[in-house]
């Protein structure tokens, strides 16, 4: 009887539709009481209590203190079931509001969360309860106390460069600034901004645009611009102490905007060696690309690094090894499937494993081929799904250029892709 009139209750509460949630309720905490069964009385009084909180019932803090000494009796004085419902009272509380009793029900929570050491989890949460009530009391140095807590477990559970990180320095920031701490505000503030430098744009802008005669000037512009904004980040990175809260989230943030100059140098240079036919420039692509992965791993940049080292394994063989390994740990693309052909042909030549890698690639995202043979335009959209034309421009942006100065590989995709038609096609 207690599970069917609780079901029904609960199932109309988490639906919206509270016309009988109050009914189904007090027949199931009947049902409860008469079995003696606490679980199921603390269970039944919490949802009850929600509900006349939604509904702005006066007898929702009542209730809710009989749900909360009940669970105590069900579960324990230690138990996580009373945190919840204790962290649930104080959104009542401050409702009310009772912020006193709130503020001692939210430290009691937090107590019982830190008995059990293990679930670092619940801490968390706990600690972000009460930073966020102090926050809204306007008690500042309380709320910073308990977000810096609560930040350091979030270091250890995600890593300390991590977006769950980024999700709280907004937070963070209107806190200092409420302590009167600017500079403190101001320094994080480098965290939010996601806008790429400028110049740097501006020359990518010019090439996409079909500019590409001045690759010597624009490849000057980009080293010039890198150079100023290492330094920037050089003066930077010293105003910040290494035990600021946001001392790596700060120095990742610091360091995009010279990585993404360098992932566009790698490029230009890239580009220049292709078109100019100037392989022993190539090295210097590839160790930017390498810098850059070690900053921000990203199948883009390992894809650069693993066109520049098949151009430059045809003066020196001992490149393929790295390549080897970066083939190895990469996720099935159109770039790392395309890439692993085009290796082993200028390897191996025209071979079984060659040619069976290519229609791999082939059955994967065909869009590539016609692309690299110039049938359509190399429109990169800003989301790029697998297996579309939006993956196969991304790729040749990069790849076209070794592709075609790649001999006998046109005839070598011709074959393939005739032997993979149907016999009656061909």
């Amino acid at each position: 009887m207690w599970q069917k009139h609780f079901k029904i209750a609960e199932r109309q509460f988490e639906s919206g539709k509270h016309k009988s949630v109050e009914e189904h309720a007090l027949k199931a905490l009947t049902a409860a009481r008469e079995a003696n069964n606490d679980q199921q009385v603390a269970v039944t009084l919490s949802l009850l209590s929600r509900f006349y909180m939604e509904t702005g019932n006066p007898k929702a803090a009542e209730t809710f203190r009989e749900a909360v000494a009940t669970a105590e009796k069900a579960y324990g004085p230690s138990s996580a079931e009373l945190a919840e419902e204790l962290e649930i009272f104080s959104c009542c509380l401050e409702e009310l509001p009772n912020l006193e009793e709130a503020e001692s029900v939210l430290l009691r929570a937090l107590e019982i969360r830190e008995s059990n050491q293990q679930d670092q989890q619940a801490i968390m949460t706990a600690l972000d309860f009460l930073s966020e009530f102090y926050t809204k009391q306007n008690k500042h140095i309380e709320a910073e106390k308990y977000s810096r807590r609560a930040l350091e477990i979030r270091k250890e559970i995600y890593g300390a460069t991590s977006c769950e990180l980024e999700s709280i320095v907004e937070d963070y920031i209107q806190v200092l600034y409420a302590l009167g701490r600017d500079d403190e505000a101001l320094a994080l503030e480098v965290i939010l901004d996601d806008n790429l430098p400028q110049e740097i744009e501006d020359i990518l802008a010019s090439l996409e645009g079909g500019d590409a005669a001045d690759l010597d000037g624009a490849i000057q512009r980009v080293r010039a611009e890198l150079t100023k904004l290492l330094a920037q980040t050089e003066v930077r990175q010293d105003s910040c102490a290494e035990d600021h809260p946001f001392f790596e989230l700060r120095k990742r943030a610091l360091l995009f905007s010279p990585s993404y100059a360098k992932s566009v140098l790698a490029r230009l240079i890239r580009m220049k060696a292709m078109i100019e036919q100037k392989p022993e420039i190539l090295s210097e692509a590839a160790e930017l690309s390498r810098e850059v992965l070690a900053f921000l791993d990203t199948p883009d940049e390992r894809t650069r690094l693993m066109l520049a080292l098949i151009e430059m394994a045809k003066a020196n063989e001992a490149h393929y090894a790295e390549l080897d390994e970066l083939l190895a740990d990469a996720q099935p693309s159109a770039a790392t499937l395309y890439t692993r052909a085009l290796m082993l042909f200028r390897r191996y030549g025209s071979t079984a494993e060659s040619k069976k890698a290519f229609k791999k690639a082939l059955e994967y995202n065909p869009y590539v081929v016609t692309m690299l043979v110039g049938g359509e335009d190399l429109d990169v959209p800003d989301e790029i799904e697998p297996r579309t034309m939006g993956e196969a421009a991304a790729y040749c942006v990069d790849a076209i250029l070794l592709w075609q100065t790649t001999p006998g590989i046109s005839d070598f995709m011709f074959e393939v892709m005739s032997q993979a038609m149907p016999a009656g096609t061909r």
